[in-house]
């Protein structure tokens, strides 16, 4: 019986979930992944709750706003950029297959650890930009100055972080339906871009037409967008706020361009349509 259990102790050892001593591992994998990705699976859905709830005495009272911008400032800090991004990705995942392989976890620990991977992976759509404008009811809306899916994470950042790295002006639009505006980016030359909202695509091009149209809407452009904020008595004054300078309307009156913007955050060049 002796041998038996010389025989099996060693293999038993190596079966072993996770010691004490590399336990650590797999703590300091979930606290980085807490810090940078997880609280945007928490904080924000109960931010949502409490808004539709409309509880703004909450929101706007006591130790919240402190709170929020507490739990908030490793995103605002690493993901200002996308180099600081990925980097801060990078590190997550290379620390959660760490404890996944080294840290040698149980099973309770193992399925812990994958959701983290999947939280780090699933989250450039969760924290997807959103311009500071919407569609009101009976409108379809284009982002024309959309970003990319992992640019978009910087730009919602830049929300937080309240900075406008690009102005917009629009130009015109073209007899054929074609919208021309006029990007400028800190340290970069202005630059014109044209957009076409039947197929939804934009180009950087090298100067804009001569004969541009520069029609002012029929209808005020303040109907025609909304504003997600609570209270919702406030609604109207940001809506005026995010609303900058002079909306045009295409030619043939099916689109609507205006330039929209964040307080003291990103701006956006949007097209509205009329269902």
């Amino acid at each position: 019986m002796s041998a038996i259990a010389e025989a099996t102790g060693p293999a038993r050892r190596r079966a072993a979930p996770t010691s004490g001593g590399r336990l650590w591992v797999s703590i300091l994998a979930l606290a980085v992944t807490g810090l940078l990705f997880g609280q945007s699976y928490v904080l924000l859905p109960l931010l949502s709750l409490a808004q539709r709830l409309d509880l703004h005495g909450l929101l706007m009272g006591g130790a919240l706003p402190w709170l929020v911008g507490l739990l908030r400032l490793p995103q605002i800090v690493f993901f200002g950029s996308l180099a600081g991004y990925l980097l801060a990705s990078l590190v997550t995942v290379a620390l959660l297959l760490a404890a996944l392989v080294w840290g040698r976890p149980g099973p309770a620990g193992r399925v812990v650890l994958a959701l983290g991977l999947l939280a780090v992976a699933a989250f450039p759509w969760l924290s997807r930009y959103r311009p500071a404008l919407g569609p009101a009811s009976g409108y379809r809306m284009q982002l024309a100055t959309a970003p990319g899916l992992l640019e978009g994470v910087i730009k919602q950042t830049q929300v937080a972080r309240e900075i406008r790295p690009c102005r917009y002006s629009l130009l015109g639009w073209s007899q054929e339906g074609v919208l021309y505006y006029q990007g400028t980016c800190a340290g970069k030359e202005p630059q014109v871009w044209a957009y076409d909202p039947v197929v939804a695509q934009g180009r950087a091009i090298a100067i804009a037409p001569a004969a541009l149209v520069q029609q002012p809407p029929v209808v005020s452009p303040l109907e025609q967008v909304r504003a997600s904020v609570y209270p919702r008595a406030l609604e109207p004054s940001v809506r005026r706020l995010a609303l900058h300078g002079s909306a045009l309307t295409s030619p043939d009156g099916r689109w609507l361009a205006l330039v929209a913007g964040h307080l003291y955050g990103p701006e956006d060049v949007l097209v509205l349509e009329h269902r």
